[in-house]
């Protein structure tokens, strides 16, 4: 079964950061040199310097890319610019695309913690080979900080929509954050509503919770790097709880009928 639960989100303060534009970036594996450099322009605070920070060359154990993000961390906590939301929340984004023809196109996601399972039990289903290198690296990431930075992007089964119909009655009657990522794809809006109702929160995640086939559409190596981690901590950590953070993977999961999704040559 695929088993969602909300979660405490972790989100930017507008009022320390200003423009959310310029702190949101694309996932870590799309941030190169250049890109990088263009982040770390953008803001002091731009997400690039946790989750793909520079290396220099004279790191080490105690100060390296990995400690300065687990740092970066904690301080920004510290001076309020990220905040964790008061209540166990889920989230809609929407990502609006102008189109090459001059058209808009809407994909929605729901961002919730997605409890891991290998994929030998076909709830969630992989289609890509993995690399030791990036999981090597986001593992010791995720040691450092103890947060998922990025999502996975999944898609479900949802023939009728039933998930859909549910999150537009949650946004219908609120406004939402909105941000354009400044450096690659600076066309696509972002437009994230917090849903904290429980009954919302109840009935989307038992629509969710008999449905198996998800593929992930990317983030094979985060997820397999939070099923590391997860074994990591259950080890640590014999007695914990079913429901302890560590064996959930933070998620974005589409509609596979959301008339938004598509798939485009590269």
């Amino acid at each position: 079964m695929a088993e969602i639960q909300p979660f405490r989100g972790i989100r930017f303060d507008p009022g320390h950061v200003g423009d959310l534009s310029n702190v949101i970036t694309q996932p870590y594996d799309r941030i190169h040199t250049d890109e990088q450099a263009r982040y770390y322009g953008l803001s002091p605070y731009n997400l690039a310097r946790i989750i793909q920070g520079r290396r220099g060359p004279q790191d080490h154990a105690a100060d390296n890319v990995y400690t300065r993000a687990a740092c970066y961390a904690r301080t920004w906590h510290a001076e309020g610019v990220l905040q964790r939301d008061a209540c166990p929340c889920i989230y809609v984004l929407d990502q609006t695309e102008l189109t090459p023809d001059g058209s808009y196109r809407t994909r929605r996601g729901l961002s919730a913690a997605l409890a891991l399972t290998p994929f030998d039990e076909g709830t969630v289903l992989p289609h890509e080979r993995t690399l030791s290198g990036p999981k090597a690296d986001r593992l010791d990431l995720t040691r450092a900080t103890e947060v998922h930075w990025g999502h996975v992007f999944i898609l479900y089964p949802d023939d009728g929509r039933r998930v859909e119909a549910l999150l537009e009655d949650a946004v219908a009657s609120s406004a939402p954050l909105r941000a354009r990522e400044q450096v690659i794809e600076s066309r696509v809006e972002q437009r994230l509503w917090v849903i904290d109702g429980p009954q919302i929160i109840g009935a989307v995640c038992e629509e969710l919770a008999p449905k198996r086939g998800l593929i992930i559409a990317d983030g094979h190596h985060r997820y397999e790097t939070a099923l590391a981690f997860r074994d990591e901590m259950r080890e640590r950590y014999p007695e914990s709880a079913p429901r302890a953070a560590f064996n959930y993977v933070l998620t974005t999961l589409v509609s596979m009928g959301d008339p938004g999704l598509v798939i485009l040559p590269t």
